[in-house]
């Protein structure tokens, strides 16, 4: 069984070795290059001695593939860049350990203008081993955060930070749902020398 799932990572390894090389491939390019489409892969393979996190862990090895859409956007005054991934990971011995997790970011972002500033989403599904329950867990992953800056003067501006986020464990485990919430403040100075106008 070993040995098969050595075979099927090399017959897997030539599927991914273009992307492997140029690590992302632009196929939709519209509007003088203001929106783009790009499909990225990976593969790896690689040997875990304890799967679980556990003093009497067991050991395999474990075949990982992922594959990403991203799309951005940089007309406007509204920029976007987004991503839709996949990652599948196949356990040697341990079939049941094998798990497929898919994720999405979303980013709305404001570059240009007297104020700038951006807000982003994310939600995924996680598959991992947790040592404080000496187990593996599954789990859903949200969050969310809002970043902004407003320049006062020409050297003072002012910006702030809101984020959530939500842990949601699924499956048979001991945890529960968490959640991770976070506010912040900042000013920002640019100081140059005397008789120097500031950049």
């Amino acid at each position: 069984m070993l040995h098969r799932s050595i075979r099927r990572a090399l017959r897997l390894a030539g599927i991914f070795i273009y992307l492997a090389i140029h690590q992302a491939l632009a196929f939709v390019k519209s509007a003088e290059g203001h929106n783009e489409l790009f499909v990225v892969g990976s593969l790896a393979t690689g040997f875990d001695s304890n799967i679980n996190s556990a003093a009497e862990g067991k050991s395999d090895l474990i075949t990982s593939t992922t594959v990403a859409l991203n799309y951005i956007r940089n007309a406007g005054l509204i920029g976007v860049n987004s991503e839709l991934s996949w990652t599948r990971a196949d356990f040697a011995e341990n079939a049941a350990e094998s798990f497929s997790d898919p994720t999405l970011t979303l980013e709305f972002n404001k570059k240009t203008g007297r104020t700038t500033g951006s807000l982003s989403f994310s939600a995924g599904r996680q598959s991992q081993a947790d040592a404080s329950i000496n187990q593996r867990t599954v789990a859903w992953n949200y969050s969310t955060a809002f970043n902004w800056k407003y320049p006062v003067m020409d050297r003072y501006s002012l910006g702030g930070t809101l984020s959530h986020g939500l842990i949601d464990y699924t499956g048979p485990t001991s945890l529960s749902i968490t959640h991770n919430s976070g506010t912040g403040f900042k000013s920002e100075c640019d100081v140059s020398e005397a008789g120097e106008p500031a950049p």
